[in-house]
């Protein structure tokens, strides 16, 4: 071929095979090609004993080739292994010729061009290229089967050391570990240097480690850097790097590229990225595919991306699959979407992992959104866990939902783990959303470490909690420079609750050094914390720098603390100013006090802009001040909607006033429904009003349900009335028990009901005790019914006294005791 042809013929072996292998071929690029298919023929098609004998030697050289013997082979042993390849009819007859016959008809030539078998002046033989090939593509005769042991024998019966490293690297990539293994360890122990590495990587693999460095150490010794590269990796892995440093030098002063590549990778971990760059490029001017992809993603780190983009697609062209995924990763950088959306299908027709979501990824962004669709399924149904995440997230049924993202959780997807935890948590499954979080937090999630942090603390777990505060700290905080990735207000929780167990462990120096370094670090909530701890601390000063800072940063809850602290420094104008600052970041607090500026100066209207604001926020509290606002203005639709907003929104003040309103309206049924909801949010005194109007409505039974509830939640008017209604069921032991429980808690209406229940025992000392006592409380009632049991007594003087009191604090009674103890005396019953 001339130059211009055989250039126009590489250009077609990118497309056909059989040209590549032609412009290869030792034969000649012609004769391969003219006299291939005519040589197929001579070996597969014919008929008699020289063809059955000839074919079965071509066979024999065929598979010797296919065996990794590149060489030729002596008659004697094709011939002893053509026997296996004779038809079992023909192999046992009588009239079959001779070794010599057969190889003498294989080796004439075809088409006057080549033939199947190349004899050599020493008698031996060896099989064209073509017809390797064409069994190698599944022709005939073996249509593609494997090559037979018979043959992996013979080629290892007594091999030079060469061949046997030929046979064992063929073995190997044929999927022959087993002989491979034979045929390293023969060239091993022949002295074959390459052998010897090659048998170590197996002994390796199968951790017998001794072995493999032992044969690893004495070719090192000879000279041989691929097996100093082994040595340096294995030491490297141990920890061991100043050793495995020195086997890596030794390797690339001797020229090794791996070598080299592998010292600019330690340049590169210790952030010298011009050593790095120096090492790959050394190594990839020796050949060394991954230094072209290390110095791409140098390249790319540094901006460079159209030279990243070079050294990625040389990579790539050297066989490195995943750089096609780098290429595309770098034009989606660029934005050049299409050429991405290209690279990303080459890679996944590669099985280069996650390359199919991320072309999805990209289609989604140039609006292919069935393409995309499409390329998730297939991602999904392949296992990828970002794919089955995204499924999940467009899935309309919740429960299919959840199942593709435990789905992509179980495949090892980090943030399908953290939100299947989420999930679980949401539903009450604690300890499957510690799991799935701690799953995640092993795995290196710092959202999941903080996330399990944060639910070991809550449930009391505070050792095991600090650990994983202090793993987010190291991973996120500590770093240099400081990682990307957590939020700071998750970082910044993670410092805070640290110091929070900290403090709780006694450790206040600690604490306060953790939010010393939060707080340093940048994080707002950190320093409005340290802050809050140094105002505790009467450090005044520096708390105000700290939450000038935090407030610098948006933080909003240093705004208003700000404007607390003018507040207390009696200089509203910069209270003003800084609550404004956090109102305008939708802060209730802020809005509120602002609300009471305008209040103070007089502005309604302004104060009821600020509160509106706030309610709109979900404020129930400044809903109830827009209800009292309301109130004051006899506007009374505003007020019931602001009161009602506020009890929709759970306030039970609102709830309690909204009873009293339909109660003012003779409403008791709409009363009730309202107390009955702040009774349920753990209201006593609601529970004590339900009991009221429900005996109003005629179920006293119903009302004492809601008294004992009421009584139970510290309610004394609710256990006297209990007592009451229990005494009319007969109940009286647990009538006097709830009266008694009442009384201790100073409840004189409680004390009149026991000192009634002694004077029906004729206890009339103890009637007096209680009667006195609820007398001393100012129960008026209580005075004269003191004077009456003096008077049952025979005390008239003494119930006099009672009386006179009695009517001086307006009880009508007392004037007619007074009248009563004067008949009394005038009938001679005693002086008053």
């Amino acid at each position: 071929l001339t130059d211009g042809e055989r250039e126009r013929a590489r250009q077609l072996a990118r497309r056909d095979r059989r040209i590549a292998q032609a412009l290869a071929a030792r034969e000649g690029f012609a004769e391969y090609l003219a006299a291939g298919t005519a040589m197929v023929a001579r070996w597969t098609v014919g008929e008699g004993p020289l063809f059955q004998v000839g074919s079965a030697l071509i066979t024999a050289a065929v598979e010797c080739r296919r065996a990794g013997v590149h060489e030729p082979l002596p008659l004697e042993l094709l011939a002893a292994l053509a026997r296996e390849f004779v038809d079992p009819v023909w192999r046992d007859r009588g009239d079959l010729p001779s070794a010599g016959e057969a190889a003498a008809w294989a080796s004439l030539p075809v088409l006057q061009a080549s033939s199947c078998l190349q004899p050599y002046r020493d008698g031996t033989l060896m099989a064209m290229d073509y017809l390797v090939d064409h069994a190698d593509r599944g022709g005939p005769p073996g249509h593609g089967r494997e090559v037979p042991d018979p043959v992996w024998d013979a080629v290892l019966g007594d091999p030079a050391p060469d061949r046997a490293y030929g046979v064992g690297v063929t073995a190997y990539l044929r999927g022959r570990r087993d002989v491979a293994e034979r045929a390293f360890r023969a060239a091993a122990e022949g002295g074959h240097l390459a052998g010897m590495t090659a048998f170590g990587v197996l002994c390796h693999r199968d951790e017998r480690a001794e072995e493999a460095e032992k044969w690893w150490e004495e070719a090192a010794a000879r000279g041989h850097s691929s097996a100093m590269v082994n040595l340096g990796v294995v030491h490297d892995k141990r920890a061991e790097r100043e050793t495995a440093l020195a086997w890596w030098h030794r390797a690339a002063d001797l020229g090794d590229p791996e070598a080299v590549y592998r010292l600019g990778c330690v340049d590169e971990e210790a952030g010298n990225a011009a050593a790095a760059e120096e090492r790959f490029r050394a190594a990839a001017e020796h050949g060394e595919p991954r230094a072209f992809s290390s110095l791409g993603e140098l390249y790319r780190r540094a901006g460079r991306t159209d030279e990243a983009l070079g050294m990625f697609r040389e990579s790539f062209r050297l066989g490195q699959p995943f750089a096609a995924f780098c290429v595309a990763f770098v034009h989606e950088e660029k934005d050049e979407l299409r050429e991405a959306a290209k690279w990303f299908a080459i890679a996944a027709e590669l099985k280069t992992p996650h390359a199919r979501t991320r072309l999805a990824t990209v289609l989604l962004k140039l609006g292919d959104e069935d393409r995309a669709e499409a390329a998730f399924r297939e991602a999904a149904e392949d296992g990828d866990g970002e794919a089955l995440a995204w499924l999940a997230g467009q899935a309309d049924d919740d429960a299919e939902s959840d199942r593709l993202y435990r789905e992509a959780a179980e495949k090892g997807f980090r943030s399908a783990m953290t939100i299947t935890a989420i999930r679980l948590f949401a539903r009450g499954d604690a300890a499957g959303a510690e799991h799935w979080y701690r799953t995640a937090a092993v795995d290196g999630e710092p959202a999941a470490m903080a996330a399990l942090g944060s639910l070991l603390h809550t449930s009391g777990r505070y050792t095991e909690a600090e650990k994983w505060y202090r793993r987010v700290l190291e991973a996120q905080l500590e770093a240099e420079p400081r990682a990307a990735g957590l939020e700071d207000q998750v970082m910044g929780g993670c410092v805070v609750n640290l110091s929070k167990i900290l403090r709780r462990r006694g450790k206040q120096a600690e604490a306060e050094a953790v939010l010393r370094r939060g707080a340093a670090a940048g994080l707002p909530v950190a320093m409005t914390h340290l802050a809050a701890q140094l105002v505790k601390d009467r450090q005044k000063t520096e708390a105000r720098e700290w939450y000038t800072r935090a407030a610098e940063a948006g933080e909003v809850d240093a705004l208003v603390v700000l404007g607390e602290l003018a507040l207390e420094e009696d200089d509203p104008a910069a209270a003003e100013k800084w609550f404004t600052l956090a109102a305008a970041q939708s802060d209730v607090d802020a809005l509120v006090n602002l609300a009471v500026f305008r209040r103070d100066a007089g502005d309604t209207e302004g104060m009821k802009k600020f509160l509106r604001l706030a309610a709109d926020l979900g404020d129930p509290d400044a809903m109830v001040e827009l209800g009292r606002a309301a109130d004051a203005e006899q506007d009374e639709s505003q007020a019931e909607l602001w009161y009602t907003r506020a009890a929709e929104h759970g306030d039970v003040p609102a709830m309690s006033v909204l009873a009293k309103r339909a109660m003012r309206r003779d409403d008791p049924e709409l009363a009730l429904s309202w107390l009955t909801r702040a009774a349920e949010a753990g209201d006593a005194g609601a529970a004590a009003n339900c009991g009221e109007v429900l005996l109003r409505l005629g179920k006293p039974a119903e009302a004492a349900n809601w008294w004992k509830r009421a009584a139970a939640g510290g309610d004394l008017p609710s256990a006297t009335n209990l007592g009451v209604w229990l005494e009319k069921q007969g109940e009286v032991a647990a009538a006097v028990k709830w009266w008694k429980h009442a009384a201790r808690g100073g409840q004189p209406e409680a004390m009149m009901a026991l000192s009634s229940h002694e004077l029906s025992l004729r206890n009339l000392g103890e009637a007096m005790v209680w009667a006195e006592q609820a007398a001393d409380r100012g129960h008026t009632p209580a005075i004269a019914h003191n004077a009456a049991l003096h008077a049952i007594a025979g005390d008239f003087g003494q119930a006099a006294e009672w009386y006179r009191l009695a009517a001086v604090v307006g009880d009508p009674a007392g004037e007619k005791g007074l009248a009563r103890l004067e008949r009394i005396a005038a009938r001679g019953g005693g002086a008053v």
